[in-house]
């Protein structure tokens, strides 16, 4: 899961939207703001597909402070599959704000995500999405794998034309996490 950074001059602040009267319109800003990837995921989505706003914490919901900094752009199916009593499992479960950098790293070998086991907050994270599925890990792996034979084969191991090809395959953006730590760049 890659960190999602929020913005001040939101349209989603700046004019005061609502879920009740603008869904539609921050359901579409929240992928414009997260490059059309789903928040969990990683996956990305064009607007056509099933996406609903996630509260991320749901004990905010239908409250005064839930808003746009509990508000991301998630994948129907996770968010229909997403257990919220197990969410409440959790003391704390990291914010998909908050640098996930130095405490989730990908384990490229064997596909998962690695981190702290006592690092409450990232555990919490990993549990309730899990991220290191092992069908999900296989998919991450065999995906890699394809993009370092891209690497090689269009792109002539250069990192700036496998940026720029990726730029314009947003579809192999996918695992964006997982991107970045194996080739060592910034999407």
């Amino acid at each position: 899961m890659k960190r999602i950074l929020k913005h001040p001059n939101s349209p989603i602040i700046l004019n005061s939207w609502t879920i009740v009267s603008r869904r539609k319109d921050i359901r579409e800003q929240l992928l414009i703001e997260q490059d059309n990837f789903c928040a969990y995921t990683e996956e990305w989505v064009n607007p056509s597909f099933a996406i609903d706003i996630e509260h991320f914490n749901d004990s905010l919901k239908d409250t005064n402070q839930d808003g746009y900094n509990n508000w991301f752009a998630a994948s129907s199916k996770l968010n229909r599959e997403k257990n919220h009593r197990k969410y409440r499992n959790y003391s704390e479960v990291l914010h998909p704000t908050e640098n996930l950098n130095t405490r989730l790293r990908y384990d490229e070998q064997l596909g998962i995500y690695d981190y702290d086991k006592s690092d409450i907050a990232v555990d919490g994270l990993v549990k309730i999405l899990d991220l290191n599925n092992p069908i999900l890990s296989e998919d991450r792996r065999n995906h890699i794998s394809y993009l370092k034979t891209e690497l090689e084969k269009r792109c002539n191991n250069s990192v700036g034309e496998f940026i720029a090809w990726l730029n314009s395959h947003p579809i192999n953006k996918r695992y964006r996490t997982a991107i970045e730590s194996v080739f060592g760049v910034n999407l």
